[in-house]
């Protein structure tokens, strides 16, 4: 059944709260949400983004929504894992306009602190900070708010361009054993030079490598894909199919170990379909980020690991030939940067690569996502 219009004052009340909020803060931010691509909205938000002027960041699970090289972006928002950069503007401002987002576990010290700061329209409430606005559609709420920021003299705000940020993770000095920071900054410069997610979707689920991929800056719209949430541990290796049949862009994958193995039977599908997916495989042998959470501590020299977040090692090489893929393992981010552009050589083929790092490699983003100091 086709869905049921807006509640015409409800829609009228809420977009003049919004206007008005916007207006009167003296840092407002538009945080982007997944809902924004499920209902088609990406062309009408940007529209809204040139109009009123704002910085603008989006959820984990919204990332690339809109192109992040334009200068109005600040990064993506991950909640504690987010560049310290991205966290010190939200901290700042004083209204956040989260348009189609979902506040996932990610954002409940948000939702705490800045409840009453936050007008949040989705596909299932609208708000004002506490004040509900009942039966309004997302689509409807953007439409009515381009068209009220249009004709609205105090916007566009003056004065809220920012310089683009540099899209590497790291300080630049690259060190030459693997971890998730050699690897993301060596993947990132690759990437950047070979115009990679113009082409290539870049797909991750819930490991370690989701936060740090967070803070990658600069990637055009549509370039990412993520679950964002708990309860779908390895999804990124099959999702890598639908990607590719739904959209003909090349799936990169980059899955957790503990999360490969649980769902490794999807290289045979990827095979059986010719597709060139890449599918990264971060083998530290313990599922690192469930450890940071139960005890981060096991991440220092003494520390030991609960045996229930430890894992067995597997020939992955192997594993990818029965499975009908190319099989690869570096060790080094020679070895990594050796392999990277052969792998654009391949076609009609998946491939795997074991990307070696060491079991105590503690990414930031998760030390600041388990409050590790």
């Amino acid at each position: 059944p086709a869905p049921r219009p807006s509640n015409p004052q409800a829609l009228q009340s809420l977009v003049e709260a919004t206007v008005q909020r916007l207006a009167t803060a003296r840092q407002p931010l538009v945080l982007l949400g997944v809902e924004i691509i499920r209902y088609g909205l990406q062309d009408a938000v940007q529209r809204l983004i040139d109009s009123c002027g704002l910085p603008f960041s989006t959820t984990l699970d919204a990332k690339t929504v809109l192109d992040e090289s334009q200068a109005p972006f600040i990064g993506t928002y991950a909640g504690p894992a987010s560049r310290p950069e991205t966290s010190a503007r939200v901290d700042a401002c004083d209204c956040i306009l989260a348009i189609g987002v979902i506040f996932t576990d990610d954002y409940l010290d948000l939702l705490k602190a800045r409840y009453g700061e936050i007008v949040q329209v989705n596909c299932e409430l609208a708000r004002a900070g506490a004040d509900y606005y009942p039966n309004v559609r997302l689509p409807d709420y953007v439409e009515a708010l381009l068209k009220a920021l249009k004709v609205d003299t105090q916007f566009p705000r003056p004065g809220t361009a920012l310089a683009a940020s540099r899209p590497l993770l790291g300080s630049g000095a690259v060190p030459r054993a693997l971890s998730y920071a050699s690897f993301f900054d060596s993947l990132v410069n690759f990437a950047q030079e070979h115009r990679l997610w113009q082409t290539s979707t870049l797909i991750l689920g819930e490991s370690s490598s989701l936060y740090v991929a967070s803070n990658i800056n600069g990637m055009p719209r549509g370039s990412f894909i993520s679950d964002a949430i708990w309860g779908s541990l390895g999804h990124e290796t099959g999702c890598a199919l639908g990607v590719a049949l739904g959209s003909g862009r090349r799936p990169v994958v980059v899955a957790g170990d503990g999360g490969f193995m649980m769902v490794s039977q999807s290289l045979a599908a990827l095979a059986r379909n010719k597709i060139n997916a890449v599918v990264f495989v971060m083998s530290n042998q313990v599922y690192a980020i469930e450890q940071a959470f139960v005890d981060p501590d096991a991440f220092t020299p003494e520390g030991e690991f609960a045996p229930f977040d430890t894992l067995p090692a597997l020939d992955y090489t192997a594993l990818a030939s029965g499975y009908g893929a190319l099989g690869y393992r570096v060790e080094t981010v020679d070895e990594l940067e050796r392999l990277l552009p052969q792998l654009l050589m391949v076609v009609q083929r998946p491939v795997l690569v074991e990307v070696k790092i060491a079991e105590k490699d503690f990414a930031e983003q998760i030390k600041r996502l388990a409050g590790v100091s």
